[in-house]
Parts: C-alpha cells; sequence; structure tokens
C-alpha cells in the first residue's frame, strides 16, 4: 500500500492539494495513458507489492518526484520536496509544495 501525506505548512489551497493527488494516484502506463497522455501520472502503483527495500524508497521518491514536475514547470508551485518511509505495511511519501509567490499588482498590470 502506499500511503501520501502533503505537508502544507501555508495552507496551500486546495486545487494544489488536488492536483498532487491526481497526479500521483493516476496510473502512468504506456498502454493506457491518462487523458491521453502518456506523460501523466505516477509509476507509484508499480511499488505496492514490492518487498520493503531502501531502493523502493529511492524509487518512490522518484516517481513522486517526476509526476509532480509538470506543476513547477506550470508555475503552479515554486517547487517541491519529496520524501519517504516505510510505516507498517506502507509506503508514506512526503510531499512538501512551497508556495509560489505572485505579486498580485503586477500580476494585474501586466
Amino acid at each position: 500500500m502506499i500511503d501520501i501525506s502533503i505537508f502544507d505548512p501555508d495552507t496551500l489551497d486546495t486545487t494544489i492539494d488536488t492536483l498532487i493527488a491526481i497526479s500521483l494516484f493516476s496510473d502512468k502506463k504506456a498502454e493506457e495513458p491518462y487523458w491521453d497522455d502518456p506523460t501523466f501520472g505516477s509509476k507509484l502503483y508499480s511499488l505496492t507489492r514490492e518487498k520493503r527495500t531502501p531502493q523502493n524508497l529511492v524509487l518512490a521518491e522518484q516517481y513522486a518526484t517526476d509526476a509532480l514536475e509538470w506543476l513547477v514547470d506550470d508555475g503552479w508551485i515554486e517547487n517541491l520536496t519529496v520524501s519517504s518511509e516505510y510505516r507498517d505495511d506502507a509506503i508514506i511519501v512526503n510531499i512538501s509544495p512551497v508556495k509560489k509567490e505572485v505579486d498580485l499588482l503586477r500580476e494585474t498590470i501586466t
């Protein structure tokens, strides 16, 4: 089992949390792309029946980072940190998004 923990110190809006959840829990499979986009989603599903190894924790972090990179690229967030750990029979993936600073006055003028 894989569980996601989104640590949001600045209480980002639920839109970001929803985008993170959709990105991580949509399976990235070449034969069944999500919304006809083979680059969307994550490979976290592939770790659900794997043994508890340090290498699988590294893979979980990499899969999560890859799945969420578009949020940074498209300007939804400034950056993010990802960590993982085993808890009981689950891999816990911890996501800490960093809110993008926006100058509202400047955005309105331009």
